[in-house]
């Protein structure tokens, strides 16, 4: 069982602060009108948030039933759609949620499906999430292969005192 004691703590602060607020695409109320199908938007400030499809590399619907929010990003370029996938604790792919809402139904959302890229489900629909966040320009990550027995991951280099 995992101990959360000072050391813990100062470690959590420290990523906390190493996040910075990041300006996202979102889109509007007003997209659900027939005579501005899938076009308005506007920018919100977040510290943590949710990809959009568009952000994801998804281009099936954008203009039509999605509405562009956001540019893609250059690491879900070319990728396969294995790198497009959340996974539970025990490491079954899992479907998850992206920011975008499916226009033409007020309760769909964007999620990304394990067997195919692009879905929709109802908003109290009980899937995934792949949070994300911008670090700030200073933060320095780090490739290493010794945190996780046969895996490579990132870790950050911070600041803990």
């Amino acid at each position: 069982m995992p101990v959360f004691n000072e050391d813990t703590r100062v470690k959590i602060l420290a990523v906390q602060e190493a996040i910075v607020t990041s300006t996202i695409e979102v889109t509007d109320m007003e997209s659900y009108d027939q005579e501005k199908w899938a076009e308005a938007t506007h920018m919100i400030e977040r510290k943590v948030f949710l990809l959009s499809a568009v952000e994801l590399g998804i281009t099936f619907g954008v203009d039509y039933t999605i509405t562009r929010e956001g540019t893609p990003l250059k690491y879900f370029k070319n990728t396969e759609h294995s790198v497009k996938k959340a996974y539970a604790a025990d490491g079954t792919a899992w479907h998850y949620w992206t920011r975008t809402p499916w226009i033409g139904e007020t309760y769909d959302v964007t999620v990304i499906g394990v067997i195919y890229e692009l879905g929709t489900a109802p908003a109290d629909s009980h899937l995934g999430v792949r949070p994300a966040f911008c670090l700030g320009k200073d933060t320095v990550v780090q490739k290493s292969d010794s945190v996780i027995e046969g895996k490579s991951v990132y870790i950050l280099e911070l600041e803990t005192e």
